[in-house]
Formats: C-alpha cells, structure tokens, sequence
C-alpha cells in the first residue's frame, strides 16, 4: 500500500477520532451546565447533574479527580473551616459551593468549546501530522512532552525520511524478498 494513502487514512481516522471527542466533552459539558443552572432554578427539584460525567470531564482538563476547597460555617462567636471536594460534592446547594461550582462549569465549557473549535482549524491537523505519533501516544494517556512522545516521534521523522528517499531502493527489497 502506499506510504502516503496510508498516512492520509491515519490522519482522517485520527481526525474523526478527535473531532468526535471533542464535539461529545463540548456537548457534555454545555448540557450540564444548563442542567446546573435548571436544578439551581428549581432549589433542587429538577433532574440533577450528573456527578460522574462533572468529574471525568473536570479530570480531562485539570488532570485532578479532587478540587480541595475551604467551607466556613458558624455564627459571629464561632467559626469552623472545614475541607470539601468540590467535585465529590458536585452537584450541591450549599450557598459557598454553588460559585465554585458554576466558575468549574463555566471553565469547563469555555475550555471544551475551545478544544472543539481547534479540531475544525487548519492549522490544528498541520501540527497533528508533523506531530502524529506524538498525538496518538498522547491519546494512549502518555504526556505529550514525555520523553517516549519525543522519542517516537523522532523516530516517524527518521523513518519517513528514510522511506521517502530511499522508497524505489525500498521497492526493489521488498519485492526480491517476496520472490
């Protein structure tokens, strides 16, 4: 098969792979935040948010399955600090949480939007094919900026390199092996 078509099917299934991702984390997040605030609306009596869905995409873009932040409680004699995890305690009513919680879900949304958005952008899918064992070990959950992305992916460009120049030589190996 030929070395570019192959590349060509790679890159259109990476990019439908991308592309779907994406507008799926966009709609999730822009559906619940309308629940959010519909449940915020209705003090509660409306369908609730799904807590799941909240931490796998806050887990996506912070990298974090807890979000530690400080509760005050008490009268003007006696206060008492306490820790919550805003994402186990996603979604809650409690007057100090709903801010932090609406600020997530805005964050989350504009960032999903965003990632949607780049998906569609030339200059997105240049980058994904100069970059694309470096895009795919990244989807695999290897750190884009790791050393085995790095080293991948210098291997592609030595291997492509290599194929591009030396293709008819290539060629002639292969098909005397095959004899």
């Amino acid at each position: 098969m030929n070395y570019l078509l192959m590349l060509f099917i790679i890159v259109f299934l990476f990019f439908l792979l991308q592309w779907t991702n994406a507008k799926k984390d966009y709609q999730t997040a822009k559906r619940l935040k309308q629940e959010f605030d519909d449940w915020l609306g209705s003090k509660g009596e409306s369908k609730k948010p799904n807590n799941a869905e909240f931490a796998l995409l806050f887990e996506k873009r912070y990298g974090l399955s807890s979000s530690i932040i400080q509760v005050h409680r008490g009268n003007s004699a006696v206060i008492v600090t306490e820790n919550v995890d805003l994402i186990a305690s996603f979604p809650s009513l409690h007057n100090q949480l709903i801010p932090k919680e609406l600020y997530a879900l805005e964050n989350l949304l504009d960032y999903f939007e965003l990632q949607y958005k780049e998906v569609l952008t030339f200059n997105y899918w240049i980058n994904a094919i100069i970059f694309l064992p470096s895009k795919i070990v990244q989807y695999l959950g290897i750190k884009e900026n790791s050393v085995a992305a790095k080293l991948v992916n210098f291997i592609y460009w030595i291997f492509s390199a290599a194929y591009l120049s030396w293709r008819p030589f290539l060629q002639n190996l292969i098909s005397d092996f095959f004899k």
